[in-house]
């Protein structure tokens, strides 16, 4: 399992400081030991280090990296206004402030193929997230599944704004495309993913 700890500007707090009361590094980690779990059982527990890119030992600071969960871009931060992570220069939101799909792609093959804060390659960040999204459509935030639909409006319509229907699934896709993202379907992601897999 993993933990979803989103650290802003509380790392100290959250995962450095084991004594602040309401800690889930060491101090969660030495609570789970206490409690009978084994040391091999502690590590399969994960923690999504919200710190990576930008600062990758702020999710690490009191645990071993090989609890960690890492990814570029994440779904909170598509929102407008989010400001849940800040990757500075070492990452970008793919729907929002990225410079094209190619900035985007250089960061996605960089967390297979050399991760900020890797130390051991066999051991550190055994889960790496890719985030396949959409992109929102005129400035809607509908997801286009279908139920965001206009056309599904029963009453006060005339304001309705919505999003239609857009198969998810495409087996023609090669990643990044114009409704949803799909990142996962490009060749140089994949290959760089693959070779970290040693496949």
């Amino acid at each position: 399992t993993w933990l979803e700890i989103l650290l802003g500007g509380e790392k100290d707090l959250l995962m450095c400081d084991p004594d602040s009361g309401y800690n889930y590094g060491s101090y969660l980690e030495d609570a789970l030991l206490d409690s009978g779990f084994d040391q091999d059982d502690v590590d399969k527990i994960k923690i999504w280090n919200s710190g990576y890119p930008k600062e990758p030992d702020a999710g690490a600071c009191t645990i071993k990296k090989k609890r960690n969960a890492i990814q570029n871009d994440d779904a909170d931060q598509q929102n407008p206004g989010s400001t849940s992570r800040d990757m500075g220069d070492q990452g970008c939101v793919l729907i929002k402030d990225c410079e094209g799909k190619d900035q985007h792609k250089e960061f996605e093959v960089k967390l297979f193929s050399s991760p900020n804060g890797i130390e051991d390659e066999d051991e550190d960040y055994p889960i790496r997230l890719i985030l396949s999204s959409f992109y929102f459509a005129d400035g809607i935030q509908g997801i286009p599944d279908g139920k965001s639909d206009c056309d599904l409006c029963e009453t006060e319509c005339d304001t309705c704004t919505g999003v239609g229907l857009t198969a998810a699934y495409d087996d023609q896709s090669t990643g990044y495309d114009e409704v949803y993202t799909r990142p996962h379907r490009d060749a140089d992601i994949i290959a760089a993913m693959q070779d970290w897999m040693g496949i």
